[in-house]
């Protein structure tokens, strides 16, 4: 028969068995406290993002709005002006061999005039046209442009052109470049030109007020390569081409940009998002 020594190990074992399985159950216990509480913690940092977004979303819209607002007010401040290239080029283009001379030469290109490569690649050669101002509002306003005068001389810079109430007036000009430029006019990465084409600026004299700038561009060169026998050899636009060559037609001008700018103060230069623009 077992003695009372063992009624009182088993008693322990038993003590500790049924103490370890309480432990073991607390500690699962807390762990999954733990993760429940990890997981109310990150779903309160979900739910403060969200919201914080969306204050943010709210907050820009209300900008925009804004904006929107502030620009339709300056929009209607600025008179209903245009500007606009005739379309077609004065025929036939110039030619010089030193237009940066002084006194500047330029010539009017034959009709079978020629240049070749690399021998012609530093003579100039300019497109000549007409950038038009109309004024159709009921006050006088005030234009500026940066042009070359036609047939050439240095560039004129913020040159003011006034116009009354209704009036419309017309500024000759000219574009060049050297032939090797005119040659890779036609390329995705087309240089500049040496003497390119107007640009011209509107802007009202408030603080807070608008201005409008305008760009334009050429369709393409006036010259082309006119005989597959004859690589590197150009001719004007108008020369007759040699049989299967396509001959261009002749350059046309066009409003590339039209891009007005807002300022809510000149003075602080606090200026407004365009339109489209990050606000």
């Amino acid at each position: 028969m077992p003695d009372g020594t063992d009624y009182v190990a088993a008693t322990a074992a038993c003590v500790a068995a049924a103490l370890v399985a309480w432990q073991s159950w607390e500690t699962r216990k807390s762990a999954k406290a733990s993760q429940n509480a990890a997981e109310a913690a990150a779903a309160g940092l979900e739910t403060a993002n969200n919201a914080l977004d969306i204050a943010r979303r709210e907050e820009g819209h209300s900008r925009t709005l804004v904006s929107e607002a502030q620009r339709a007010r300056i929009d209607a401040t600025l008179p209903a002006v245009s500007v606009f290239p005739q379309r077609e080029i004065i025929w036939p283009p110039l030619t010089s061999r030193n237009p940066h001379a002084e006194f500047v030469d330029w010539d009017y290109c034959e009709d079978d005039a020629a240049w070749s490569i690399p021998a012609d690649a530093r003579t100039a050669l300019g497109i000549r046209g007409r950038i038009w101002f109309h004024n159709g509002s009921q006050k006088i306003v005030q234009f500026s442009i940066a042009y070359t005068p036609s047939p050439g001389g240095p560039r004129v810079y913020d040159k003011v052109v006034t116009l009354a109430p209704g009036e419309e007036v017309e500024q000759p000009f000219l574009a060049w470049g050297w032939i090797e430029q005119w040659i890779a006019a036609d390329t995705e990465d087309a240089p500049a030109l040496e003497a390119p084409l107007p640009s011209v600026v509107y802007y009202d004299q408030l603080d807070s007020g608008g201005s409008i700038n305008w760009e334009f561009a050429h369709s393409h060169a006036p010259i082309y390569e006119s005989n597959e026998a004859e690589r590197g050899r150009y001719r004007l636009v108008t020369a007759q081409s040699s049989p299967g060559r396509v001959r261009p037609s002749k350059p046309f001008l066009f409003v590339k940009r039209e891009h007005r700018s807002y300022w809510l103060s000149r003075k602080n230069l606090i200026e407004l998002p365009a339109p489209g623009d990050a606000e």
